[in-house]
Order: C-alpha cells, then structure tokens, then sequence
C-alpha cells in the first residue's frame, strides 16, 4: 500500500506521542505499583483511597492513548496496534479496596497493575517496530 508524505509524516508524529505516553503512564504505573505494595502491607483508608485516584487518572490517560492509535491506525491503514490495558476501578472497587480495606482486592489490583505494565511495555515494542517500518517507507 502506498502512503503519502503527509500520512507518514502525521503516522511518525502520532506514533511518537503515543511512545512518550506509554513512558510516562509506565512511571505512573510503576508509582501506583509501589503504593500497591505498601496497601497490601497494611495500608489504611488514606492509601487505598490515593491509590484508587491514581487508578482513576492512569485509566483516563490510557483511553487517551486508545484514541492516539486510532488516529495513527486512520493514517495508515494496515497497521492496528492493540490496546487492552485497564485497572478495574468500579464503586464495588472502591467499597472493598477503600471501605473494607480487603486484602484480597489489594492482591488483585496489585496484580492488575503487573499485567498492564507488561501490555503496555509489548505495545511499546510494537510501536517500535511499526516505527521502523515507516522510516523505510
């Protein structure tokens, strides 16, 4: 498929965003992961509520992101970058993570937060390489 300068330029700047989005909701991530330890360790109401905020704005970044790749997927077609990253964050989180300080749910979310470091890290890599394929376009 042939693209135009202008596609591949857009393509190159949205890709780019995207890297610098994905680095920073990894630090976010890794920040929220630390707080995650010390919740699991015995945090109280205060933790687990700043955590849970955190979650929140890591979440909203993240459907930012979802939207920067459709725009990079509308500039070239054939390339489809997928996505699946998300903290559940639902009002039953909250009651069980905030309300009842629940072990469990600590664990869970601790675990959460491993999965989506790791599909956020395999999507940089694959933006990487979409990268490369378009600097020899």
């Amino acid at each position: 498929m042939s693209y135009s300068i202008e596609n591949i330029q857009e393509a190159q700047t949205i890709l780019i965003t995207c890297q610098k989005e994905i680095e920073s909701i990894l630090s976010a991530l890794n920040d929220i992961k630390s707080l995650s330890w010390m919740d699991i360790l015995g945090g109280d109401f205060l933790l687990s509520w700043l955590k849970r905020e955190k979650i929140a704005k890591v979440n909203e970044r993240v459907e930012g992101l979802k939207a920067l790749l459709v725009s990079a997927r509308n500039e070239l077609k054939d390339i489809d970058p997928y996505l699946d990253v998300v903290i559940s964050n639902t009002t039953t989180d909250y009651f069980w993570d905030i309300g009842c300080d629940n072990l469990l749910t600590d664990v869970r979310v601790h675990e959460e937060i491993n999965q989506n470091i790791e599909r956020l890290s395999t999507l940089a890599g694959e933006i990487s390489l979409i990268q490369q394929q378009i600097e020899s376009l």
